[in-house]
């Protein structure tokens, strides 16, 4: 029994319309992700609108809302998407190294290099996100936090015996030291994430060697 195909007649010489292939969710979710992050970097958190966004991504604005509920609830995503792409590149490149020394330099140079290759959202980010948006400030933090509880874990390792409040301290001192130093590298294009990477990694590591050889701060 011959099987007939559902086809639309087309007259000679015209090709049929090929149907729109639809997006697999997750695959649309980080395209839309791409598409505002570029946005956010380029005009900011506040000026931009969902319907922009939508509109530069191919999309109606429904389906923005579907993904993501709300402007607030893209620029969290936008964020969360960077704190584990950040963690993982992290994990991934110190795992290639041995030494306590390379280990500390590589995780600072991740950091610098993943701050160039996003540098308009995340100048973005740390410019508007305590003012125009409460969750994106809260998911930023959570950055912070992840970056900071990730080093104190690193230098533990390498500084047995300092108490663990003494090492969080310590590592909340760096990831503000990283912060501030990406914001420099902003104003100062000239400097490179590796010579800021060593730089603060010298520091760091010295500071640490003294602290492992019983220097303490005169009482």
């Amino acid at each position: 029994m011959c099987k007939v195909r559902n086809v639309m007649s087309a007259q000679p010489g015209t090709t049929a319309p090929s149907p729109r292939r639809r997006m697999r969710r997750a695959d649309r979710e980080q395209q839309l992700l791409d598409v505002a992050e570029q946005i956010f970097g380029e005009r900011g958190f506040v000026a931009v609108t969902m319907e922009e966004i939508a509109e530069q991504a191919g999309v109606t604005k429904p389906v923005l809302y579907d993904h993501f509920g709300s402007k607030d609830g893209l620029a969290v995503a936008c964020i969360a998407r960077a704190r584990s792409e950040l963690l993982r590149l992290t994990v991934q490149a110190q795992a290639q190294v041995g030494t306590p020394e390379d280990i500390l330099l590589t995780g600072f140079r991740v950091f610098f290099d993943f701050i160039e290759s996003h540098e308009r959202a995340w100048a973005m980010l740390v410019a508007e996100g305590s003012l125009a948006s409460a969750p994106a400030a809260e998911e930023l933090e959570r950055v912070r936090q992840q970056q900071a509880d990730y080093t104190a874990a690193v230098l533990a390792a390498g500084m047995p015996g300092v108490p663990e409040e003494v090492i969080g301290t310590y590592a909340q001192a760096i990831i503000g030291a990283c912060e501030r130093l990406a914001v420099r590298r902003r104003h100062d294009p000239e400097l490179s994430p590796e010579t800021v990477a060593r730089s603060l990694a010298e520091l760091v590591w010295f500071g640490i060697s003294g602290i492992r050889d019983g220097a303490r701060w005169p009482s």
